[in-house]
């Protein structure tokens, strides 16, 4: 090995450690923020504390206590985790998440090295960590997506078995991964295709077979806990999933970032063009079959209400599909050195951006500690009174004060209405539940905390124009509370016809 090779292998090895240590800084500010990113975590841990307390996960799309994510239970029987041994808090809800995404760094690079060896391990932790922070915050929130990317993982690991000669170890932990992934998202399965065309295509019918028994009781294992129904999951599918219509926007944006994916495609024409060693059979179907995924995502990515980022879980294959055409110039060293530096520079860079504007939300979502002050002195002022965060209007002002809706649920008060969930629900064209305005009705909640600004449920719809809550529950509220007070960032509404409280 020349010494400049040596050289290089020594800075992409720095590279990678600065890498990590960069994202676990970043996570770690993900951590510590006293909010959420995105509407749709705040229901993650609400079920999840559900869950973890014993209570259904699912409950029927007319009960009053349902609020309903299209995600499988997986989701949040992980998320509950924590919650069986730390006291409950936004942070440590977010913990599974983040450590999903690290421990798939961690088995990445086991797998790199044991595949490729120590001299390209560097390259390659570099690169997995510049990935998931150019889809930043959707690679560690709380939702399925780390979860995804550490199933592609481990299944990714599994196939040094094949290597040894085991390949039915292999191709079970690929349908288990599969299957397990599935649970939380139908399509998950297709992040997986890549994998089974590469290592489980001998004796496939056979093997397939197996692959699918065991897929499908992965999927379906979840659904065994005595507090988690299939019917009602059933139904709650039925409820909020309605058909939808592809945007074309999303769909050009899907296309844009389809390179970052495919970019070992891109090295394959060009080591090919100045004389690298030629791909094994193999690999070239491999690229196929990842091709092909990448593509078939191009319709969940561009349905209302998504985005391209549901193609990230293919990152960790994206890189091994790299690293596997890199190999074809390794007698070049000149060739593998430019190679290597032009793509992970690339990536780097790409990354720059995306970061940066996370660590604003940072800076700018810092107000979120002192609200869940706010609402945590409160609490602690009326312990007799229960309490939820309602909604106020206009899409986007006063919203992100409803992301900390999961403080009142791990203090024991009851959640009964969810924005991102109604949102859904009326999208694909059902009513807002009957047992909902009946609650508001009879004054079940005693302090409702809204934005301050604006009328009380007259929130728009991020998916459709229009309305999330229908008039009548607007009305309905006026008609049985009234302001009260200011407390911190909240506006409390009380009960009209309640007890006077001497405290207010």
């Amino acid at each position: 090995m020349s010494d400049y090779r040596r050289y290089a292998i020594a800075i992409f090895s720095v590279l990678g450690l600065a890498a990590l240590v960069n994202l676990a800084y970043l996570l770690n500010g993900y951590i510590e923020l006293g909010t959420y990113l995105d509407h749709a975590e705040p229901d993650t841990a609400i079920l999840a504390w559900r869950f973890a307390n014993g209570e259904p996960l699912y409950y029927r799309p007319a009960d009053v206590e349902q609020i309903f994510t299209a995600y499988g239970p997986l989701l949040y029987i992980i998320t509950a985790l924590p919650f069986q041994f730390l006291p409950p808090s936004i942070a440590v809800s977010k913990l599974p998440s983040v450590l999903a995404l690290g421990t798939a760094c961690i088995l990445f690079g086991v797998y790199v090295w044991r595949r490729f060896g120590f001299g390209v391990l560097g390259i390659g932790l570099a690169m997995f960590t510049f990935y998931p922070i150019i889809v930043a915050p959707v690679s560690f929130w709380v939702r399925p997506e780390a979860y995804m990317v550490l199933f592609v993982t481990i299944a990714l690991l599994s196939t040094l078995a094949s290597d040894r000669g085991n390949p039915w170890l292999s191709a079970i932990a690929i349908a288990a991964c599969a299957g397990l992934a599935m649970n939380q998202k139908v399509h998950a399965f297709i992040f997986f295709v890549p994998l089974v065309f590469r290592y489980c295509i001998d004796d496939w019918l056979q093997r397939w077979s197996v692959m699918a028994i065991v897929s499908i009781s992965a999927l379906l294992l979840p659904f065994a806990l005595p507090n988690i129904t299939l019917l009602n999951y059933i139904e709650g599918i039925a409820a909020v999933v309605g058909e939808r219509s592809i945007v074309l926007g999303a769909v050009g944006k899907a296309l844009k970032w389809t390179p970052i994916f495919l970019a070992p495609g891109i090295l394959l024409l060009i080591s090919h063009r100045i004389g690298g060693h030629r791909a094994n059979r193999e690999d070239l179907i491999y690229l196929g079959a990842f091709t092909f995924a990448i593509v078939f995502t191009y319709y969940p990515s561009s349905a209302e209400g998504s985005t391209w980022r549901q193609m990230l879980p293919f990152y960790p294959i994206g890189i091994d599909l790299f690293l596997r055409f890199l190999r074809l110039q390794a007698e070049n060293g000149r060739n593998w050195l430019i190679f290597s530096s032009v793509i992970v520079v690339i990536i780097g860079a790409i990354s720059i951006s995306p970061e940066r504007r996370i660590l604003r939300a940072y800076t700018s979502d810092a107000w979120g500690a002192d609200a869940g002050k706010d609402i945590q002195k409160l609490v602690a002022l009326y312990p007799e009174k229960s309490m939820q965060i309602g909604y106020g209007d206009g899409r986007q002002l006063g919203y992100p004060l409803t992301y900390l809706r999961p403080l009142l649920a791990f203090a024991g008060h009851p959640v009964t209405v969810s924005g991102p969930s109604t949102i859904e629900r009326h999208f694909a064209g059902k009513l807002f539940p009957p047992s909902k305005i009946n609650w508001i009705e009879k004054c079940k909640t005693d302090f409702w905390l809204i934005d301050p600004k604006g009328e009380p449920f007259a929130l728009d719809s991020y998916i459709a124009v229009g309305r999330a809550f229908p008039k009548e529950v607007e009305l309905t509220f006026k008609r049985h509370y009234q302001k009260k007070f200011i407390y911190g960032h909240y506006q409390v509404w009380a009960c009209k016809t309640g007890p006077r409280d001497p405290f207010l």
